[in-house]
């Protein structure tokens, strides 16, 4: 189920994860973060070169953007931050390495291990000085017979984000702001989202109220 655009925007840190189904996930999850965290490194180099232009995160010295959640007795999740490159002299920042990447390391995992297979979503808004868009995407392996999925670590980060004080009142903010270009459909899309991850009663009276109170006309 992809999530409306005006909900990814209003939480910086996006709304991605993968699911890797395999019989050892321990192995699996410490091959994969090792895998990634030289492909992300070499996608930065790579990027370099070709644009010929510093890449921030490597000069920053930040982590992989990809952490294991959680890992059970044949599946794992990847928690996957915003997938954007920050480059300097005002270069772009819509660039798709580290996605490609992402899914070179994956297709990796099958090749090395049997019975492997991913599926998820990647959702996450980039920016940069000149402009900004989301990124909204599911990818999954050739083996997985899923049709539609849902994602269980959506309602993991929503859950975080409105046990959080400070982050549940930059996101009602940031959504609210998001109201000024948004329709109907866009409204009816946030509340089936709510629906689908299992949201309270308080989350859907708060995006009322906010809908209820904004001005669409001015």
């Amino acid at each position: 189920m992809f999530l409306p655009d005006i909900l990814i925007t209003a939480y910086s840190e996006g709304f991605s994860g993968i699911y890797v189904q395999c019989p050892n996930p321990d192995e699996v999850s410490k091959e994969f973060l090792s895998a990634f965290d030289t492909a992300y490194r070499q996608a930065m180099e790579d990027l370099e070169e070709e644009m010929g232009v510093m890449v921030s995160e490597k000069y920053d010295d930040l982590p992989c953007p990809a952490k294991i959640k959680t890992v059970e007795d044949s599946q794992f999740l990847i928690r996957i931050a915003p997938l954007f490159l920050n480059l300097n002299d005002g270069a772009r920042a819509d660039n798709d390495y580290l996605l490609h990447a992402l899914i070179n390391v994956l297709d990796g995992l099958q090749e090395k291990f049997t019975n492997v297979s991913y599926y998820g979503l990647i959702a996450y808004e980039w920016f940069d000085e000149h402009c900004g868009d989301v990124v909204s995407v599911e990818i999954k392996s050739t083996n997985c017979m899923l049709e539609n999925p849902s994602y269980p670590f959506v309602k993991d980060i929503f859950d975080e984000i409105f046990a959080d004080e400070e982050l549940s009142e930059e996101f009602w903010e940031l959504l609210e702001d998001n109201l000024f270009d948004c329709t109907e459909e866009d409204i009816r899309a946030v509340m089936e989202c709510f629906t689908e991850y299992d949201q309270p009663e308080e989350v859907f009276d708060k995006f009322q109220n906010i809908v209820d109170n904004y001005d669409f006309d001015d």
